[in-house]
């Protein structure tokens, strides 16, 4: 998954880091890996980290008092 402004350059950053995943898994006899531009693209970090905020502050009291 690539996230960030880097989905800003698409096919152009994509197609290179295909070719050269594809050359480290054949060379280590693996399967390639799926490569995919985050959903929300540049805005990913910022919409993840508004998500774990509200994950933290909206999730049940008792977790927050018995955690460590």
């Amino acid at each position: 998954m690539i996230g960030g402004p880097v989905c800003e350059f698409g096919a152009s950053l994509l197609d290179p880091a295909y070719a050269c995943l594809d050359r480290y898994a054949k060379d280590c006899a693996l399967t390639l890996p799926e490569i995919r531009l985050a959903r929300f693209g540049s805005q990913s970090i910022a919409i993840g980290a508004a998500a774990l905020v509200k994950h933290a502050l909206l999730r049940p009291l008792e977790f927050r008092f018995y955690e460590q």
